[in-house]
């Protein structure tokens, strides 16, 4: 009988090692996300900033192009602005109260509109937080999981088929060389704080690095209509 205790208990030491090895603050790979997920689909005030850098291989120095997009929700409105340079514009976009507006270079236009369609139309081609939003769990298999300075991160890689699916069907810029690099970073408390994605692509015979970084804020944010409001067109849908 003590054997058999004996073997019991080794078993079960086996088992919780294998269980703990891939937790972190209490966490699996899987829950962290779901946990992170459920945070921000129920937050009732949220920031998100999204950069993204395109640069040859290898020499992050020498950038060709970024994008910047801010998005802000305050429970009811959103505010979302995309700017990219050296030579690209600026466009921001605003839902308050049933209104849609949005400024282009040279153009402001309000509309009515719902709040689902407004996100279709200005937040559709984001694919940060869709993405962010969509991860199965068999995407983490494998995945690094490990403690940082300020929380915790999760890592790790999917091919191109993988990512057109989780972003809609919409491909790369250039030809993929290697496999998407994805790292979710989390705070001690199991918050979600941001993403990375690095992958390499040709475009035009050169091997560029894309470098998107996203930081996430739970601060308490506000967004009105734009000041200048009266100076946007009505255009009826």
């Amino acid at each position: 009988m003590k054997k058999i205790t004996a073997a019991l208990i080794c078993v079960f030491l086996i088992f919780s090692m294998i269980s703990c090895k891939n937790r972190i603050a209490g966490y699996t790979p899987t829950e962290a996300y779901e946990n992170a997920i459920n945070t921000i689909e129920t937050a009732h005030s949220l920031e998100s900033i999204s950069e993204m850098k395109i640069f040859p291989k290898d020499d992050a120095e020498s950038v060709i192009s970024t994008v910047t997009e801010i998005n802000r929700y305050d429970g009811e409105n959103i505010y979302t602005k995309t700017s990219s340079s050296p030579n690209g514009a600026t466009v921001e976009g605003w839902y308050v109260d049933g209104m849609s507006y949005a400024s282009y270079p040279g153009m402001k236009v309000k509309t009515p509109i719902s709040k689902t369609e407004f996100q279709e139309k200005y937040q559709g081609d984001s694919r940060s937080v869709g993405i962010l939003l969509s991860i199965d769990e068999d995407y983490f298999k494998g995945a690094d999981f490990k403690k940082t300075d300020n929380g915790y991160s999760l890592s790790f890689n999917f091919s191109k088929e993988q990512y057109e699916a989780l972003s809609g069907g919409k491909d790369l810029e250039g030809e993929l060389t290697d496999e998407i690099k994805y790292t979710l970073l989390f705070d001690k408390s199991g918050n979600i704080t941001g993403a990375v994605t690095v992958y390499n692509t040709i475009i035009s015979e050169l091997t560029v690095t894309s470098l998107t970084t996203v930081s996430i804020s739970f601060s308490e944010v506000t967004v009105k209509a734009p000041e200048n409001k009266d100076e946007f067109t009505l255009i009826e849908q």
